[in-house]
């Protein structure tokens, strides 16, 4: 019950709550509050913000393993999490689809800094239910990064990309795996330059017959893409990494879409 004390023999009921019940100090560092999610508490968000982080520092739990883990299902298309304030960590919770066309679950707002999504599952279980994109951001926001994730999108054309990053600095995406068939790509840049981007040692699975793995927008991107391991579903001239700039590439193996043959080297060699 939201009427608990809040402790493990007497929880919260919400997520949301529980955030309301975190300390604001005014400063960057804040309070250093943590909000455990109990080994298997599920939890429907059916409207936008259905929680809303705006307490700045709070790292965000979850408890148990596999199946166990705490699971989140968003059931409207405009069903949200808005991150509002800086420095946000999230850990160990499965973000879980349960509608076609769900737009943007994970929104996090303008000149937010410090979001950090580490060893969490999002997925789109059924051919059915499509995610547009988990997450957009804006070119105010910094030091964004993906851990550990493991995305499970639906091998059904409808979404456009896992996520999108609009001129975006500090972007880490490492150690993760993202399979779904995304008319963009599975992890997307567009329309404003994106700096100091490390995006190593992924597994990606492109299903679109035409889309590339990793897109950028022929800007002056900066950083570097390296040790990815990498499926395009086209066959003869596949597209792994396409227009990302200034982006060093080092060790990149993608593999095209005929059985039984293994993969090549992308990009052109250094002389």
């Amino acid at each position: 019950s939201d009427g608990n004390p809040g402790t493990e023999a007497k929880p919260f009921k919400t997520w949301d709550y529980a955030v309301g019940r975190c300390t604001a100090t005014g400063t960057a560092y804040a309070h250093h509050d943590v909000i455990l999610l109990m080994p298997g508490h599920a939890e429907t968000i059916s409207a936008a913000a259905g929680v809303i982080c705006d307490i700045i520092g709070v790292q965000h739990i979850g408890l148990g393993i596999g199946t166990n883990r705490p699971t989140i299902t968003f059931t409207a298309t405009a069903s949200d999490i808005d991150i509002t304030v800086d420095n946000q960590y999230f850990e160990n919770i499965i973000f879980k689809n349960a509608v076609d066309a769900l737009v943007e679950p994970i929104d996090i707002a303008a000149s937010v800094d410090g979001v950090t999504f580490y060893n969490c599952e999002f997925n789109d279980p059924t051919a059915a239910k499509q995610t547009d994109r988990w997450m957009l951001t804006a070119a105010t926001n910094t030091e964004i990064c993906l851990i550990n994730i493991r995305n499970y999108g639906s091998a059904t054309a409808g979404a456009v990309a896992w996520v999108t990053f609009v001129g975006t600095g500090k972007v880490d995406i490492r150690g993760c795996y993202s399979t779904g068939d995304f008319s963009a790509a599975n992890i997307e840049f567009k329309t404003t330059l994106s700096t100091n981007l490390f995006i190593t040692s992924n597994m990606l699975d492109q299903v679109n017959a035409v889309g590339p793995v990793i897109e950028g927008n022929s800007l002056t991107n900066t950083g570097v893409v390296a040790f990815n391991t990498m499926h395009a579903a086209q066959d003869g001239d596949a597209i792994w990494i396409n227009n990302m700039g200034n982006v060093y590439l080092a060790e990149n193996y993608g593999v095209n879409n005929t059985t039984g043959e293994t993969g090549i080297l992308e990009g052109v060699a250094s002389v």
